[in-house]
């Protein structure tokens, strides 16, 4: 029983960062190149390769689970490790690796979360994910919305304004406009124009800041 649910809870997070990476896809390949983990050529191959393989892997997990698809699902958990931590490391608020269905902070926790699910797909793939087909599909589904609640961020109060404003300097740090900024920002997390003015001052220190950490010109 354990492995069937470890087995679901591989298959249905890949398939549901897939899914939600499909939803935020421009966003999600901007934060793979802006990452730098990868050669600008492989940062652009993995930006729009990378939902399609977890749709499908996730969906080998949870059909018809074997070692190959299990060792499959702990390379793209590993994979995404190592994208959190640089993620985390120029300054990217949300990974956007759940797109629209949830928030999830970039970083060392979701680092390990991920390397744990990459360790727990490994060791399920040597025990044998068993045959208990409810168990795997069911089993596996509650403990996948388990894991997002726990792991991801609703992105309301406070910590959505948090995210928000993190957002709009990095837009700034790229040279985009004030006004382009606070259009792009409101429009990724539901705000009105009214309440993107809310938002950090137009500072041109914080700015220059956020280009010293991106390894930008700090010249506005």
């Amino acid at each position: 029983m354990v492995p069937a649910l470890g087995a679901g809870l591989a298959g249905w997070l890949l398939l549901l960062s897939g899914a939600g990476k499909l939803t935020l896809w421009v966003d999600f390949r901007r934060g793979i190149a802006e990452a730098r983990t990868l050669p600008s050529w492989l940062s652009v191959g993995a930006g729009w390769g990378a939902p399609w393989a977890e749709l499908a892997v996730g969906v080998a997990v949870l059909a018809r689970p074997g070692w190959w698809s299990l060792v499959g699902a702990a390379a793209l958990f590993a994979l995404f490790a190592v994208y959190q931590v640089a993620a985390g490391r120029v300054g990217q608020a949300d990974c956007h690796c759940y797109g629209k269905l949830r928030q999830m902070r970039s970083g060392r926790p979701a680092a390990i979360g991920n390397g744990a699910l990459a360790l727990l797909s490994l060791t399920v793939a040597a025990a044998g994910p068993g045959s208990a087909v409810a168990v795997r599909l069911l089993g596996g589904l509650v403990l996948a919305v388990a894991y997002l609640a726990a792991m991801g961020t609703s992105g309301n109060g406070h910590t959505r304004f948090v995210f928000a404003e993190v957002r709009y300097l990095q837009e700034r740090a790229q040279g985009r406009s004030d006004r382009a900024a606070r259009e792009t920002v409101a429009k990724e997390f539901g705000l009105s124009p009214e309440a993107s003015y809310l938002l950090l001052p137009r500072s041109r220190a914080a700015v220059i800041l956020v280009r010293q950490r991106l390894g930008l010109k700090t010249t506005l």
